[in-house]
């Protein structure tokens, strides 16, 4: 099953490249910047494929190895799931990279990253949205100190998405991720009373 998997997948990559192997954008991946804040040394233990063989050992090693897969999901999603707008442009891959979130997550139960997008997924590329398991996995990664999960939970609480209006609930995550060290969120817990209480009253009643 697994050869079979593997085949499939090589198959939905390269069949459209046939002809020019280094124009494909899977083939042209880097880490961004969070990733790489998440484990600096990530580089050097699933380096991105520039060839259809490193490629394909990739795809071999994800099914054993969580940075493998995590590596493999993240190209799916942002080089093959989604434009630069973050609108989907390929259901396919859409679902590959979800099949490794998962995977990742199944190796290392831990992994912050596979499971915030998990939640990603499901929050923002599943027909229909499924808030409810989005909100599961958010919640799961901001217990691992995930500061993107803890900004979307921030949101949900505060403006009242997928959960009731909750704003004790909201600061609550917002002096987490201050705690963490995002300067977004310092700022907010610096300015709650003189600037977010009004505003969140203020919208409350619209």
């Amino acid at each position: 099953m697994k050869k079979i998997l593997s085949v499939i997948i090589l198959g939905v990559i390269f069949m459209n490249n046939a002809n020019s192997i280094s124009k494909n954008p899977l083939l042209e991946f880097n880490y961004y910047p969070f990733e790489l804040d998440y484990d600096k040394s990530i580089v050097k233990k699933a380096p991105p494929p520039r060839t259809e063989k490193e490629f394909s050992r990739l795809v071999q090693n994800a099914e054993k190895n969580a940075d493998s897969a995590y590596l493999l999901a993240s190209i799916y999603h942002h080089k093959g799931c989604l434009d630069s707008n973050y609108d989907i442009i390929d259901i396919k891959k859409c679902k590959l990279s979800m099949y490794y979130y998962e995977k990742t997550y199944s190796l290392n139960n831990k992994h912050q990253l596979a499971i915030f997008f998990i939640g990603n997924m499901y929050d923002f590329y599943s027909e229909p949205r499924q808030r409810e398991k989005a909100l599961f996995y958010y919640e799961k990664a901001a217990a691992l100190n995930s500061v993107m999960a803890i900004d979307n939970l921030f949101n949900s609480y505060f403006n009242g998405i997928g959960v009731g209006r909750n704003l004790e609930k909201a600061r609550e995550y917002a002096q987490k991720a201050a705690n963490l060290g995002s300067s977004k969120f310092q700022y907010i817990i610096k300015n709650w009373d003189n600037e977010i209480v009004p505003y969140y009253n203020m919208s409350h009643q619209k």
